[in-house]
């Protein structure tokens, strides 16, 4: 493989590392600051992308504001979770392609499957789980979706990708079994 993309892997692999170091502190953090009482003085609301196609909010009765603000803080855990897992794959693919291996491989092919899902699953946690677990949670009505087209498109493009992988590990295949 050509020298400039192994050494441009390694440096991309590296540099998923230290941000995995990142959300990992914060992890601890958001354990730290949860378990010790405290709470977060920032927007507790789930952020929602630059490509939000819709956002609605609605509230009837009396809402517990705590139990939203720990609704809220458990999808923060999620999402920098899925984000972890996320950066460890990438990582991994990355890491894969600095040593040399060949790009169309069954395991990178699975990798950037798994990516694709945990985009769609980041899009359901954005669009859907906040409304689900206000449903489950408060009494009254307490609405509130977000659909976050970013993570739906990533999802797409890393599927369409995944797709493109495995047909590029086909004629690879083919090439190997002719030489």
């Amino acid at each position: 493989m050509n020298q400039k993309i192994r050494l441009l892997s390694k440096s991309i692999s590296i540099l998923l590392n230290v941000f995995i170091v990142l959300i990992v502190l914060q992890l601890v953090y958001f354990a730290f600051v949860v378990f010790d009482g405290g709470s977060f003085s920032q927007n507790k609301q789930v952020p929602s992308g630059i490509f939000t196609v819709f956002s609605m909010g609605r509230k009837s009765g009396i809402v517990d504001q705590s139990i939203v603000d720990t609704i809220n803080v458990t999808l923060r855990y999620i999402l920098l979770f899925l984000t972890l897992v996320g950066y460890v794959i990438v990582s991994r693919i990355f890491s894969g392609l600095a040593k040399s291996e060949v790009p169309f491989k069954t395991i990178q092919v699975r990798k950037i499957y798994l990516l694709s899902g945990l985009s769609f699953l980041g899009f359901f946690v954005i669009s859907f789980l906040p409304s689900l677990l206000y449903a489950i949670f408060l009494e009254g009505t307490y609405v509130q979706m977000n659909i976050d087209g970013g993570l739906l498109l990533i999802g797409l493009m890393f599927y369409t990708l995944a797709e493109i992988f495995k047909y590029g590990q086909s004629l690879q295949q083919d090439v190997d079994e002719i030489l």
